[in-house]
């Protein structure tokens, strides 16, 4: 997914592209492996958030379009595998207009499929400010009332006794025993101090109270996740963030991972948090059989990173520390990564990162790099 501009023409691309094996455009995706939305006369669209791909390779993403007045709402788009408008979808048109769906004010985020169902996440406008919410659809688009009341529900209600709640992501996975349930993570202030909170669905909408602590596994104070995996080779969901310490103004690195049933991984780093001493954050990683591969940011510039499934840093990445810096250093012309966007290439082992190169005319294009996971 991304955006670009161009200050001669006033063009503004959003856009979802695919690319080969080699780098190059895919010609198979939408003829020419781009598929701009701005090209699509529907409405102007600024900037997509979220994006889940199918068994058969079909594409949902989400669309923020700017109203006038400062009203927004959301598109949610369905394309097919060769990179075309599913007409199934949405009454004929490939996409759903949020506000036809529950006829209220609501900017989606973050988008899973779950069992022939669509599960996302969002922001709805309330009285006073506006309130996360879980929304559930149907294969065609419209609201699957049987999740929730109605078809909708309501974040703040799971963990009343808190404030600022914020939802990180979501994300489907299967149990050991068969059934499917909803990962939500979020970010919580309680008591003046700030938690990253991760819940477990089911598909009806109700917490399930066998995970964790009846229902919910709470971080450490003060450890704010910027990004999560699930895991399904070791059956375990991977968090990537960073400790901030309120006396220094300042975070640290940090990974942690707890099992499919909400407890702490016993045999990564004990099942305790996992704390880099450089200032900065980690933001998001994928599982490799071994181990985590990621990267995150370190004010100035950028790192990759490989632990291996015990917590350590695995020294044949980069030898002999486990992690490299890649990219360009601020205030340099060059790479700069995107938040959270982050792709795992195992024929190829590599570690795709996709992001923005700046230049120091003001311009900037998007672009993707890879960094390679071969032992060296």
């Amino acid at each position: 997914m991304g955006r670009s501009s161009n200050p001669n023409t006033d063009e503004f691309k959003v856009f979802v592209a695919c690319l080969n094996e080699h780098g190059g455009l895919d010609s198979g995706f939408h003829g020419d492996g781009v598929f701009d939305f701005n090209q699509v006369p529907k409405a102007a669209y600024s900037r997509l958030s979220g994006l889940v791909e199918d068994a058969a390779g079909n594409l949902l993403i989400i669309a923020r379009v700017e109203g006038v007045e400062g009203e927004s709402t959301s598109h949610l788009w369905k394309l097919t595998a060769s990179g075309e408008p599913d007409l199934t979808f949405g009454q004929g048109k490939g996409f759903v207009d949020i506000r036809d769906v529950i006829k209220e004010e609501l900017l989606l985020e973050h988008v899973a499929l779950a069992k022939d169902r669509i599960f996302a996440s969002g922001l709805r406008r309330g009285p006073q400010m506006f309130e996360p919410v879980v929304i559930a659809l149907d294969l065609e688009g419209a609201l699957w009332k049987r999740f929730a009341t109605d078809g909708v529900l309501d974040v703040l209600k799971l963990i009343p006794n808190a404030q600022d709640h914020i939802i990180d992501g979501i994300a489907s996975f299967t149990l050991p025993s068969g059934p499917e349930r909803l990962l939500l993570p979020l970010y919580l202030m309680r008591n003046g101090d700030a938690y990253s909170v991760t819940t477990a669905l089911t598909l009806d909408g109700k917490m399930d109270d066998a995970f964790g602590d009846h229902g919910q596994h709470w971080s450490d104070p003060w450890v704010i996740n910027n990004g999560f995996s699930v895991d399904a080779i070791s059956q375990r969901f991977s968090f990537y963030g960073e400790l901030y310490s309120l006396d220094a103004d300042i975070s640290h690195p940090t990974v942690y991972r707890i099992d499919y049933s909400g407890k702490p991984a016993k045999e990564f780093n004990d099942g305790n948090v996992l704390v880099f001493d450089r200032p900065g954050g980690w933001y998001a990683g994928v599982e490799v059989a071994s181990g985590l591969v990621g990267y995150g940011m370190f004010y100035t510039h950028s790192l990759a990173f490989r632990f291996t499934s015990d917590g350590k840093f695995d020294t044949t990445f980069v030898p002999p520390h486990g992690y490299g810096t890649f990219g360009a250093h601020l205030p340099e012309d060059g790479f700069y990564t995107s938040t959270g966007s982050i792709a795992l290439d195992t024929p190829n082992q590599r570690l795709l990162l996709s992001g923005r190169d700046e230049e120091d005319r003001g311009s900037t294009v998007p672009c993707v790099i890879a960094v390679s996971l071969r032992a060296t």
